[in-house]
């Protein structure tokens, strides 16, 4: 039985397993696919297999059998030889390899199988004219062999049979020299296609997840993920501004992970209500269903009975359960040993969090111990508030560091910088250099003087190294859209009970803070309470029950008394008739017709009431609830239909159970109905819309907030009015501010529990200072601790985005090889869509054709059909705006099986053309052709065992890539080994193949076998691989020596020996400012990267070859099939 493609019937096009003999062996399946009625015929009982003989119908091993080994990753060998329980298996590379040069592996006969022998198998037999190839047609169960050839079928015994194993092709000279040349169509189609793909590996510093994920392209993403790839050592705290795309710089991480470490795990630990969208975001933008599903594991961060070790270990949100390490509660800080454990095991980390280091040094302290335990193992909260407090006065004089300030201020602040520094040779020797710009007055040399300069305090001072931190700055803003603020309108309600809601309020108030005066209620406290009740103002049932509760604790009868009657009054009222139906028929005539709205609610219950009224008047279809009680699927498939373009659930009502973690930037309209007495809790709410847009037209949300009237003195307004003219929060984001927002909140409720609305306007003017001070400070450290990504030529941003200007080319290229209705030669898949211009797929499947892809079947299952169907394109904002469309570029899954198919496939390597030129006044040129691949392999270099760890390796290939970017250099040769150079000459050999349409017409004619007879006039048979092999010796010293090739090595070691020296230098100066703990760690570390840049020098200095394709071409002024000549 084999596996067979139907050619007829309505399964035409599709697999099957079929007899190889149908139909003359009676077998239960039709040629159709379809199932026919057997002839019943007798059994004969089966006989065991001999012990220790290989699986498969015959059970005798004999010499020049096809089998498989487990023992190794080589593919298909032939028997050779048997050892008593081990066989010699031999591999064939290429025809042109002496039989005693074929690479030999022992391996146990247990370990063997033999090769299946599917459709479209390349195969290799000698006769007596030399060799030749075909592919194979089908066998039967004595394994003899139909093969389907230039010449026909033929009927061939395995034992004659040789099969490429599955290694790359590094020999195409061997098949050229041989006879057995290809047509240069099918190298013409190959070559393109290739150039993309190195293209665009070296673009991307060999960071495939990067350039193939479905996002859009931004700066400090993409070189955040590059910060972490190219290092060594991948534990990393990321901790970009909130909005700014953490997760999408992880997500590349991940991906890359997984595709470098077939056998690598990610675990992620993640809030719960983050656990759908980081699922969704994984699948649809960086394709991880690639992989099986057992590799990634997704784990909640309150369920460390789920958390595992792994290859990479990802934490988001990791400040909440860094501060648990010095909870009170046994529990919580057994979490925190839980992840430390956890991360300890896992070689990879990367902790995402927003929280500034400022104020908030007992969480960072818990989140350093989880990057590196060895160095802050024994660090204090003191330890690192003494680090902190020691950058402030660098980071305040770089934040005035500024190129638009006059010359003499410049100068001034270049005096504070080296008296800061004075220990820093290569500060003083920047400083020095701004000086010069200064004198000059060069603008320009100033702004890079001071980005030089920044960047380099900023790595040497920064709280940890391996920290990434990104702020909205001005220059990030210029590329990366935000939806921002703006302050919202207001509509009030004009209720009576609410109006009674807040005057009781003001009563209980009067009688708390005379209990305040004598002692019996804490103020602090007090004005929590203050706060609490007022954030549930609009909610009058909420309201009477946090009366209930507070009554049981009253610090006077009069307390008790005005709650008693704040809970029987507000009791009473229909919140359904004051709030929720009067409100949602105001919203249906707010909302225009096809708005997505958010309305965010203070409690559950009033959210649910104001759903269902919006639903009585739009209809139940147009509302969906997102509810701290909805199970998270279902919340999740709310959002989903938020999301899309229908007309379902376009108005989505939530509870505080949506203020944290979602992305609400498609939302047109916010209705926040009063706001929360938290103002940081307020912030992560406007958070949710305040994000990346890929719209070019910015337009913040429309806002609207909800209030129960007019009266400036009701709490709700005043609360307000301190939000919006205090804390400025709908203005610009507070989220750097946590610490201090939270203790301006408190001393904000506090001033006006104690003194009423009357102290308002001054309420608003202290938050306002106290912030404007803190946002001083915090920037003070973002100084050291952020840094603009770099976007000039040779930054990962400019090199990718110059590749993405090649589109289109890339899809041609692609589509010209793939698509059986494009060039001939093509490899032969079947187009579903349109993959070239839009959107579509490549599959494996016929229609009604009986030709199937001429790729292996053994391969088609491993690589192709696993993602047959899967929709993709060429055009990037396609695949960023359309759900679930892959990327097709390199480092997808769909390109990088095409990619190693072809590096493995013979097809196309190698050509034999006769070009006929009657202008060719000369006798016949004999030119050679070679295409190499060449790049930096640090695999092969010098010293690089001593950083041999995978990371090591892998980090240092994607530093060559960058600055050694691989390519593929043509040279032409000529018969006795001189490297053809004249302009003339070239450009008859540069010319597109052309068949010739009618006799005796110019044109080319590929060297099939009656016409490489013709060829062996002009180079004789006896020469024939010798002369290719002498061209090839030439060709390979000439390529070296070519002018471009060696102004890349020069640039390339320049680049390396800069960025090593950087490296290093920058390591060095940290040790100098650290402990002794922490100086042994950079020592290490500084060791390392000394190995890598000498292992780098010395693969650029020296770069590996690798011939891609080559060719010869017979260049003469009459036909090849001129019988006179």
């Amino acid at each position: 039985m084999t596996q067979r493609f139907a050619s007829r019937g309505p399964k035409a096009g599709t697999m099957f397993l079929g007899c190889t003999r149908f139909p003359d062996c009676r077998g239960n399946l039709s040629a159709d696919g379809s199932d026919s009625t057997p002839t019943r015929r007798r059994t004969r009982p089966s006989t065991p297999n001999p012990g220790g003989s290989p699986s498969g119908k015959r059970s005798t091993l004999s010499k020049g059998d096809l089998m498989v080994s487990s023992e190794n990753a080589l593919g298909v060998g032939k028997a050779v030889d048997r050892h008593g329980d081990t066989v010699v298996l031999e591999y064939f590379d290429n025809p042109a390899q002496a039989p005693e040069d074929r690479f030999r592996a022992e391996v146990s006969i247990r370990s063997m199988r033999r090769f299946t022998l599917d459709q479209e198998v390349r195969v290799f037999w000698t006769t007596d004219q030399g060799w030749r190839s075909g592919r194979l047609e089908e066998s039967n169960e004595d394994r003899d062999i139909i093969v389907r050839s230039r010449d026909g079928v033929r009927h061939l015994r395995e034992r004659d049979v040789y099969i490429r194993w599955d290694r790359p092709l590094h020999d195409p000279v061997g098949f050229g020299g041989a006879g057995m040349m290809e047509s240069p169509l099918l190298s013409d189609l190959r070559r393109p296609f290739m150039h993309h793909v190195l293209r665009q590996r070296s673009a991307s510093h060999g960071m495939g997840s990067a350039i193939s994920a479905s996002i859009e392209l931004h700066p400090h993403q993409l070189d955040a993920a590059r910060r972490v790839l190219e290092d060594p050592i991948q534990r990393y705290l990321l901790a970009d501004e909130v909005g700014l795309g953490k997760t999408i710089e992880a997500g590349i991480v991940v991906r890359q992970i997984l595709q470098d470490f077939t056998a690598a795990t990610v675990q992620l630990i993640l809030p719960p209500f983050l656990v759908e969208q980081w699922r969704r975001e994984l699948e649809t933008k960086f394709g991880v269903l690639d992989f099986q599903r057992d590799r990634i594991r997704i784990s909640r961060d309150d369920r460390p009975d789920t958390w595992e070790p792994s290859d990479l270990l990802v934490v988001d949100e990791a400040h909440n359960l860094a501060s648990l390490r010095s909870s009170a509660a046994p529990d919580l800080r057994a979490r925190f040993t839980k992840l430390t454990e956890v991360a300890l095991k896992s070689p990879r980390l990367l902790l995402l969090s927003a929280t500034p280091v400022l104020h908030n040094e007992e969480v960072f302290l818990g989140m350093l111990r989880l990057l590196d335990p060895v160095l802050y193992g024994r660090a204090t909260v003191d330890d690192v508030r003494r680090k902190v407090a020691s950058r402030a006065e660098l980071g305040r004089t770089f934040l005035g560091l500024k190129p638009s300030l006059p010359a003499s201020v410049i100068t001034r602040r270049l005096g504070e910088v080296r008296s800061l520094l004075a220990d820093d040779d290569q500060a003083q020797a920047m400083a020095d250099s701004m000086q010069e710009a200064v004198e000059t007055k060069d603008k320009a040399a100033i702004a890079d003087a001071i980005t030089e300069l920044h960047g380099h305090v900023s790595e040497v001072h920064r709280v940890h190294r391996r920290m990434i931190r990104t702020r909205r700055t001005e220059g990030l803003r210029a590329g990366y859209r935000v939806q921002g603020r703006r302050k919202p309108r207001t509509w009030s309600l004009d209720s009576e009970v609410l109006d009674t809601a807040s005057n009781l309020l003001d009563e209980w108030r009067q009688y708390a803070v005379a209990s305040t005066e004598t002692g019996e209620l804490d103020a602090q406290q007090a004005g929590r309470l203050f706060a609490e009740a007022c954030g549930l103002l609009l909610d009058h049932e909420a309201l009477s029950d946090w009366a209930r509760r507070r009554r049981g604790a009253a610090a006077s009868d009069d307390e008790a008394e005005v709650l008693e009657r704040m809970e029987y009054i507000l009791e009473k009222a229909d919140r359904r008739a004051t709030v929720s139906a009067p409100l949602a028929d105001h919203l249906s005539y707010e909302i225009a017709n096809g708005e997505r709205v958010v309305i965010f609610c203070p409690t559950t219950s009033l959210a649910e009431e104001l759903a269902s009224e919006i639903a009585k008047i739009l209809g139940p279809r147009i509302v969906a609830l997102h509810l701290v009680k909805t199970d998270p699927a279902q919340a999740e498939a709310s959002i989903r239909a938020f999301e899309s373009d229908g007309d379902v659930a376009r108005i989505l009502v939530c509870d505080k159970s949506a203020e944290e973690g979602r992305n609400f930037q498609m939302a047109d309209r916010v209705v926040h109905v009063g706001l929360p007495s938290n103002v940081n809790q307020l912030e992560q709410r406007i958070g949710r819309t305040d994000r990346w847009t890929g719209s070019s037209e910015v337009q913040p949300p429309q806002c609207l907030r909800v209030a129960s009237g007019d009266r400036s003195d009701s709490w709700d307004v005043a609360w307000a009015t301190i939000v919006e003219r205090g804390f400025e929060v709908f203005t610009a984001s507070v989220a750097s501010l946590q610490h201090a927002v939270d203790q301006a909140t408190d001393e904000a409720w506090q001033a006006l529990f104690l003194n009423g609305t009357d102290v308002m306007d001054q309420v608003v003017q202290d938050t306002a200072d106290q912030l404007a001070t803190e946002l001083e400070n915090v920037r003070e450290q973002d100084a050291l601790d952020s840094r603009e990504a770099p976007t000039d030529s040779r930054s990962i941003f400019a090199q990718i985005s110059a590749s993405e200007t090649e589109e289109q080319g890339f899809a041609e290229a692609a589509d010209d090889l793939l698509a059986r209705d494009r060039a001939p030669g093509n490899i032969r898949l079947t187009t579903a869509g349109s993959p070239r211009t839009a959107v579509g797929s490549y599959r494996i499947v016929k229609e009604r054709s009986a030709e199937p892809p001429l790729i292996p079947l053994s391969r088609l299952r491993r690589d192709f059909v696993p993602i047959e169907g899967q929709a993709g394109t060429f055009r990037r904002e396609l695949a960023v705006s359309t759900p679930d469309i892959r990327l097709f570029r390199y480092g997808s899954r769909f390109i990088d099986a095409v990619s190693d198919f072809i590096w493995n496939d013979d097809r196309g390597r190698a050509f034999g053309m006769w070009r006929y030129d009657p202008d060719w006044e000369y006798e016949e040129l004999v030119a050679y052709r070679f295409d190499f691949h060449i790049e930096a392999d640090i695999r092969s270099a010098r010293g690089v065992k001593s950083f041999g760890e995978a990371d090591g390796s892998r980090a240092a290939l994607r530093r060559a890539d960058a600055m050694f970017p691989p390519t593929i250099e043509t040279v032409w040769v000529d018969r006795i080994g001189d490297v053809i150079t004249e302009p003339a000459t070239l450009a008859v050999l540069n010319r597109n193949y052309r068949k010739s349409r009618v006799p005796g017409e110019s044109g080319d004619f590929s060297l099939n076998l009656q016409r490489l007879q013709r060829a062996f006039r002009i180079v004789p048979k006896s020469d024939w691989l010798d002369e290719w092999r002498t061209a090839e010796n030439s060709a390979q010293h000439a390529v070296v020596g070519l002018q471009r090739v060696q102004d890349r090595i020069a640039s390339g070691n320049a680049l390396c020996a800069k960025d090593s020296h950087e490296r290093i230098r920058r390591l060095a100066l940290r040790e100098q400012y650290a402990s002794a703990q922490e100086a042994a760690a950079l020592a290490t570390e500084r060791a390392t990267e000394t190995a890598m840049a000498q292992a780098l020098s010395a693969a650029i200095a020296d770069p590996t070859l690798r011939l891609d394709s080559t060719g010869i071409v017979i260049v003469a002024g009459y036909s090849i099939e001129d019988d006179n000549e």
